[in-house]
């Protein structure tokens, strides 16, 4: 009992659960959309958002096997207002690069084009 409180994350940002829920759940069907096949046949394990609150800067990047690239996503802006940046990209594919603002009322394509 005395490691507890060392093993409890420390939040550095602040995003309302029921709104980092519905987030991640736009953000997870982003990446379905972008890499559904590939993510079943890896058995890939969609990322947890609530880890990125953790980091002073947060942002990760996630590799997609078999994609040859993958997701890099970040809060653009946290609080009541969170919003979750995100860009995916195949290297072998020119012009595969797609970058989405994910807020938890959905999705929208912001770029494409690049890689």
């Amino acid at each position: 009992t005395t490691l507890v409180p060392l093993l409890e994350p420390v939040f550095l940002h602040d995003v309302p659960p029921e709104t980092l829920q519905a987030i991640q759940a736009n953000f997870h069907a982003v990446m379905i959309e972008r890499a559904g096949d590939l993510l079943i046949k890896a058995r890939f394990r969609l990322p947890k958002l609530s880890v990125l609150l953790e980091l002073p800067d947060p942002g990760m990047y996630c590799s997609i096997p078999d994609m040859y690239g993958g997701f890099r996503y970040w809060f653009s802006e946290t609080g009541t207002n969170a919003m979750l940046m995100t860009e995916s990209w195949c290297r072998v594919v020119d012009g595969s690069g797609r970058r989405h603002q994910v807020t938890a009322h959905g999705s929208q394509l912001m770029d494409q084009g690049f890689v």
